[in-house]
């Protein structure tokens, strides 16, 4: 890939392994100078180890139900490398299929603040960022959030999951509305099926129910989405090549939604 995002400064969540793993790995392909971050920083050192010799890296653990970790990611970012230009919302926690009738609402809770809380609180910061007056560079920024096909659907999860996924497009629609002058921009994926670690949530059980339901649109589900070509999409997004694209909704599911 040729380097699209050179000088420029991108903050990836959830980035220790799967999906924000290959996001990382593009954008050093890119020429970005990166930083990520992850709640499990065993996983990141490794992740570090594995593609520092790419480009800058700068890694940061922590939890982004922290309400202090946001302000932390963006002056890290600026430490580093004197500013921020991009913002990947990756970071995501997955539920076990449970309706809202047999939903534990502390379960609840904990997906909302990871899920939603977490990437409004980044994206706030990011923006405050982009527009600062002492920015070295001019101002402005892309936003790029990882949405899920559960952004459109509502049967393929349960309803803290599915919740989240559908408020994530509000955040990035009205942060692409109120900025678009401002030279930010916001957009969303929507993937489909994709090889990565979400599924560690079932390994304490799931909503049957709710799994049989899911597994129904499974059957009609045209393939899984490669994580490494998805990741170039991500690139593309973020570039100064794609400035015409703001608000948008896109959909990388090989079709499943339009099923």
């Amino acid at each position: 890939m040729t380097n699209i995002l050179a000088s420029k400064t991108a903050l990836i969540t959830g980035a220790a392994g799967g999906f924000g793993k290959a996001i990382a790995r593009a954008f050093l392909d890119a020429g970005a100078q990166v930083v990520i971050t992850d709640v499990n920083e065993g996983i990141l050192q490794l992740t570090h180890q594995e593609l520092s010799s790419l480009g800058p890296l700068h890694v940061i653990a922590g939890d982004l139900t922290d309400r202090e970790m946001a302000d932390r990611l963006i002056q890290t970012a600026r430490d580093q490398y004197g500013k921020l230009d991009i913002l990947v919302n990756n970071a995501g926690i997955m539920d076990r299929f449970d309706p809202i009738g047999e939903l534990d609402m502390a379960f609840w809770d904990r997906v909302l603040a990871v899920n939603l809380t977490g990437p409004a609180r980044v994206t706030q910061a990011s923006v405050q960022e982009f527009l600062r007056d002492d920015r070295p560079t001019a101002k402005g920024g892309a936003i790029l959030t990882v949405g899920s096909i559960n952004g459109l659907r509502g049967g393929i999860a349960g309803a803290a999951y599915t919740t989240t996924k559908h408020a994530l497009v509000g955040l990035t629609r009205s942060t692409a509305a109120h900025y678009a002058t401002k030279g930010i921009r916001s957009n969303i994926i929507m993937p489909g099926l994709m090889e990565t670690n979400i599924r560690t949530a079932y390994e304490n059980g799931v909503n049957e129910e709710g799994r049989a339901l899911a597994w129904k649109s499974l059957g009609v589900n045209p393939g899984h989405v490669n994580i490494d070509d998805l990741s170039k999409l991500v690139v593309f997004a973020c570039s100064d090549q794609a400035t015409y694209l703001n608000g948008a909704i896109i959909s990388t599911d090989h079709g499943w939604q339009a099923i």
